[in-house]
């Protein structure tokens, strides 16, 4: 590819929002689950939690590295003349991918309808471990 930023703007500007939600970037959709689930295992007492979590944080380092290489290789740089005519999107892709892009950016400045919707069931599952870990581990 390459160079399709050129041809295709519109697109480019969808799939860039898109690549920078599956990198958890602050603002997106992504980013509170992942910094949720990160601050929550390395405040863990248990040693091996911190250093898988210091493992995962390389790897989203890497996968971040990866992400802006494609990034770069498909939508910057020369056109190739290959993909020169491909059209922009259309009016049905745009009905279709503009919510989904306004949903990931509206989740990432305001996630608190979400974290609603799951504190109820998380606080059941946090009470019903609770109640189980001493059976389970035999001191009841």
């Amino acid at each position: 590819f390459g160079g399709l930023a050129n041809s295709m703007p519109i697109y480019t500007g969808i799939v860039t929002v898109a690549f920078f939600a599956n990198l958890g970037l602050p603002g997106l959709s992504s980013f509170i689950s992942e910094a949720f689930s990160f601050l929550g295992a390395f405040s863990s007492t248990t040693f091996n939690l911190k250093i898988y979590t210091i493992i995962s944080t390389l790897g989203i380092v890497l996968v971040a590295g990866y992400m802006l290489w494609t990034l770069q290789r498909m939508f910057l740089g020369k056109p190739n003349p290959k993909y020169a005519s491909l059209p922009e999107i259309n009016g049905r892709e745009l009905f279709t991918l503009v919510p989904l892009a306004v949903i990931v950016i509206f989740l990432g400045i305001y996630p608190a309808p979400m974290l609603d919707l799951l504190e109820v069931s998380l606080n059941s599952l946090a009470a019903a471990v609770r109640e189980a870990a001493p059976m389970m581990m035999g001191l009841r």
